[in-house]
C-alpha cells in the first residue's frame, strides 16, 4: 500500500501534461487516455517490483501478470477510475483491492485490504475578453499555464451545468439544452449583451 501510495503522487503530478487520447482499448472497450495507460503502466512496474507480489491484473489490460512466484499477494487495481470526467475537472482515483494468495480470482469479501486515492480537480482559470475563451491551469510551480486556446464545445455529450435543475434561471436552461457549437456562441452573444 506505501508503494501504491508513493506512485500516486507521481500520478497527481502528471494531470496536467498528460491528457490526451490513444488508439488502444481497455478490456471494456473503452478508449484508453493517455493518462490511464501511463497510470497503469507506473503501478504495475512499481508493484511488480515487490518480491510478495504474485500476480497484478488491471483493469486497462486483458492479462493477468504474474511478477514473482514466491509472492504471497494478488494486487488488483483501477490505476485511474472516472479517467472520462478529466475532460470536466471532476475527481478521479486509483483504486486498489489485494488479496492473500496467487491469484486475483477471488470474491471481493475475500479481500486482504483495499484502498483508492482521489486526485482532486485541477486548478483551472478560464478566461474571456471577447476573442475567444481560454483555459490555464495551475502548475506545480504555482503558475497559471494556458492549456488550452479558443475553448469551444466539442461533440462530448458530457457537460456539468451546475446547481439544482430547479434553481436553473431561463438562460441557464436554454444553455444546457444547446448540442451544436454554432448554437452555444449564439446564445453567447446574446445573452451577454
Amino acid at each position: 500500500m506505501l508503494c501504491i501510495a508513493e506512485q500516486s503522487k507521481r500520478i497527481a503530478r502528471a494531470f496536467i501534461s498528460r491528457q490526451g487520447a490513444t488508439d488502444s482499448r481497455n478490456i471494456y472497450g473503452e478508449t484508453q487516455l493517455e493518462m490511464d495507460k501511463w497510470a497503469d503502466e507506473v503501478l504495475i512496474d512499481a508493484v511488480s517490483e515487490l518480491p510478495f507480489v504474485a500476480s497484478v491484473s488491471s483493469e486497462e489490460r486483458d492479462d493477468i501478470i504474474t511478477p514473482n512466484e514466491d509472492g504471497i499477494y494478488s494486487v488488483t487495481f483501477d490505476p485511474l477510475d472516472g479517467s472520462s470526467l478529466m475532460g470536466v475537472d471532476l475527481t478521479v482515483g486509483t483504486i486498489v483491492g489485494i488479496h492473500d494468495g496467487t491469484t486475483p480470482l477471488r470474491p471481493a469479501r475475500e479481500l486482504a485490504a483495499a484502498m483508492y486515492i482521489l486526485y482532486g480537480p485541477l486548478t483551472v482559470l478560464v478566461y474571456s475578453v471577447g476573442k475567444g475563451v481560454h483555459e490555464f491551469v495551475l502548475d506545480d510551480d504555482r503558475e497559471f499555464i494556458l492549456q488550452e486556446e479558443d475553448l469551444r464545445f466539442g461533440k462530448d455529450k458530457i457537460y456539468a451545468p451546475g446547481a439544482l435543475r430547479s434553481k436553473w434561471t431561463a438562460p441557464h436552461r436554454r444553455f444546457t439544452e444547446i448540442t451544436s457549437s454554432a448554437s452555444a456562441g449564439r446564445w453567447w452573444r446574446t445573452s451577454i449583451r
